[in-house]
C-alpha cells in the first residue's frame, strides 16, 4: 500500500529536536507537587515571593521550582547525590518542601 512504513515514521518523530524550556529536568521527571500555600519565598540577593509554584524532582537528581505565572524554573536545588523519588509540599507550616531520594 501506498503509505509509509511505521519505522519511516518513528525515525522522523525521533529527528525532531524536542523543545524544553530553559532550566527543564535533563531526565525524567518523578513528582510534582503544588504548593497549597500558593507562594514560595526564597532569597538569591534579595527577597522574592512567588505565588501559583510548583516543586518537580527528577532522574537528573534535582529539585526545581518553577513560577506558573511566568512558565520559568526560578530555583533548581541540586542536594541529592542520585535519584529524586518524590517530593512534597509540608501542608502544616509554609513554606517547607520535603524531598526522599536514592541516597
Amino acid at each position: 500500500m501506498g503509505g509509509e512504513k511505521d519505522s519511516d515514521r518513528l525515525r522522523k518523530y525521533h529527528g525532531k529536536k524536542k523543545k524544553f524550556k530553559p532550566g527543564s529536568h535533563k531526565d525524567s521527571v518523578t513528582s510534582v507537587s503544588l504548593n497549597k500555600f500558593r507562594k514560595f519565598i526564597f532569597s538569591s540577593h534579595s527577597l522574592n515571593t512567588i505565588r501559583n509554584i510548583l516543586a518537580s524532582s527528577s532522574n537528573d537528581s534535582s529539585v526545581k521550582i518553577w513560577d506558573l505565572q511566568k512558565g520559568i524554573c526560578v530555583k533548581t536545588f541540586k542536594k541529592h547525590k542520585g535519584e529524586v523519588n518524590k517530593i512534597e509540599w509540608n501542608y502544616k507550616e509554609d513554606p517547607i518542601l520535603m524531598s526522599a531520594g536514592n541516597d
